[in-house]
């Protein structure tokens, strides 16, 4: 089956983390792991540690006290694995106002403008139709810190020298002298600083990609230099694929007026909430439970469900099948 990924595809997906969990093993670490993570979008995960208080010397005796009832223990499959039990769905938000007040409390206490933030999540979910449960949007709050630490243009380590290597390779591949190249480097870009100072100073993948289109366009021999091999792939607060929103685009209207094309839409913070929130919960799924879509937002639509179902091949018929999620 075609996946649409909204990220870099991963092969290989731990099939440890498709199965229902058995206690002690990996997958249940993992699984308490990104609990405790979406939960961490209610709290501000402080703990504090106290001693317990010194026991009397002797205590009267008293009756014990009735046992509570409890829940019936989860049915054991076979094999002995238990089921995880289906987690039971919040009760939406009704109205744009206090979805808007229920994200910005959701949101982690360090984040600046959260109103921002809170308008631009709330404005992707209304607009891809998307059910305002506090689980989807905590879901979403989860990747935006894991990917950007809500940074609407996160720094990139080594970009610099990521563009000198590409250069480098456009160069030789065209047999252009470097002296040729080097002078036309130093040439003044439109922001006044010279194409080398700008590489030089590179940070963010936002700057990346203005950079590469204005030596396309202003650069002579740019458009046959770079033209068509723009590196910046991904982008925005939650790392979006720019290809998976030039598609977005076409099955679904964008509810901002596009100023420069959709490349550039990806590396604002409206726009690459837009399309991060969409590739990672705009889509059927019947998932038990938000993990399964977040191996979905890395690897590509379905690829929980279908290495899962390579994972069930495998066992019955003998063989050993990589569960990279690609049917």
């Amino acid at each position: 089956m075609t996946r649409r990924s909204g990220r870099h595809a991963v092969a290989g997906i731990d099939p440890s983390r498709l199965l229902p969990a058995v206690p002690g093993s990996p997958a249940t670490g993992l699984l308490q792991a990104l609990i405790v993570a979406i939960a961490g979008c209610a709290s501000d995960g402080s703990y504090e540690s106290r001693p317990s208080p010194p026991l009397p010397a002797e205590s009267p005796r008293v009756s014990p006290p009735a046992r509570q009832a409890q829940r019936p223990a989860a049915p054991a499959t076979a094999g002995g694995v238990v089921s995880p039990p289906a987690p039971q769905s919040l009760t939406p938000v009704s109205g744009e106002r206090d979805a808007r007040a229920l994200v910005s409390r959701l949101l982690p206490a360090n984040v600046a403008d959260r109103s921002g933030w809170a308008a631009d999540i709330t404005t992707a979910f209304i607009a891809l139709r998307i059910a305002l449960l506090p689980e989807k949007l905590c879901a979403a709050i989860a990747v935006i810190g894991q990917e950007s630490g809500f940074q609407s243009d996160p720094p990139v380590p080594g970009l610099a020298r990521i563009v000198w290597q590409q250069v480098e390779q456009r160069r030789e591949k065209y047999a252009i002298p470097k002296v040729v190249l080097d002078l036309a480097l130093l040439k003044p870009s439109p922001d006044g600083r010279s194409y080398k100072a700008r590489i030089d100073a590179l940070r963010t993948e936002a700057q990346m990609n203005a950079l590469y289109e204005e030596m396309i366009s202003e650069l002579p021999g740019g458009r046959t230099l770079f033209a068509g091999f723009n590196p910046v792939r991904t982008g925005g607060p939650m790392q979006v694929s720019v290809e998976f929103a030039e598609e977005q685009v076409r099955d679904r209207p964008y509810p901002y007026p596009r100023r420069d094309g959709v490349r550039n839409e990806v590396f604002t913070r409206r726009g690459g909430l837009y399309f991060g929130i969409a590739s990672l919960l705009d889509y059927p799924a019947s998932y038990i439970q938000m993990i399964y879509s977040f191996d979905d937002f890395n690897a590509g639509r379905y690829s929980s469900r279908n290495a899962a179902f390579q994972d069930a091949l495998g066992r019955v018929s003998g063989e050993k099948l990589s569960l990279d999620g690609d049917l």
